[in-house]
């Protein structure tokens, strides 16, 4: 039990969220240190180069998350891994005091790739990263909808219950309603129809007289008096 619920968490939507997130916060990160490197010769107080940094952080992170969700065509999300690599390889340098005429080994080669490996690589995982997210969210919406689709139809199932028990209810008051127009008001005696009752000579006793409903093989009810 508590393996299949580590694994719902592991696996769940959540830590899919809990994980964009924090690609976004790195991104905004980036572009920070991005910026305040390129702002460093414009503007020179280091509060006000920081300040600008983040305000023109904050929405492009945002644009990077709102655009790789909601984005149907695939060339958009390429576009921005693309981009998001060659921020990375900005930040960190790759291609700094790289001389490449002196890649003529497999250990040159190597130690050239390793600087573009960590870019390429977070690139490629937040790529697929949003393609798990928007999956999850589609089933999960799936999910939604056919419960939404169950209760409505429960919901209408009871109505129409409902209805069938007031329409018997109703009927019972109109039997009830019959019997009281053929029930004698001094004796409490019942007949079966109008002209017994005028025919009817009360000698005033309290007789009694109880309402029995019966319901016969098509389903109709009906009175009977004992």
């Amino acid at each position: 039990m508590f393996e299949d619920k580590l694994i719902d968490r592991i696996t769940g939507i959540t830590i899919v969220i809990l994980s964009i997130i924090f690609y976004v916060l790195g991104y905004l990160t980036k572009i920070v240190a991005l910026l305040n490197d390129v702002l460093s010769n414009v503007i020179e107080l280091e509060v006000a180069r920081y300040t600008t940094s983040i305000l023109i952080a904050i929405p492009a992170s945002l644009i990077l998350l709102v655009v790789s969700i909601h984005a149907e065509e695939k060339w958009k999300k390429y576009l921005l891994a693309v981009f998001d690599c060659v921020l990375l390889i900005i930040i960190l340098k790759a291609f700094n005091d790289v001389d490449f005429s002196k890649l003529t080994t497999i250990s040159n080669y190597i130690d050239f790739s390793k600087r573009l490996f960590i870019p390429v690589l977070l690139s490629t995982m937040f790529f697929f990263l949003i393609e798990v997210f928007k999956k999850l969210k589609e089933e999960k919406t799936a999910a939604s909808k056919q419960n939404i689709a169950t209760i409505k139809q429960s919901v209408s199932e009871s109505e129409q219950k409902l209805s069938e028990l007031q329409a018997t209810f109703n009927e019972i008051q109109s039997i009830i309603k019959e019997h009281k127009k053929l029930t004698c008001s001094d004796c409490q005696m019942t007949f079966h129809n109008q002209n017994a009752l005028n025919a009817h000579k009360c000698k005033g006793k309290n007789e009694e007289s109880n309402l029995v409903f019966l319901m016969d093989k098509a389903g109709e009810l009906t009175m009977v008096s004992e």
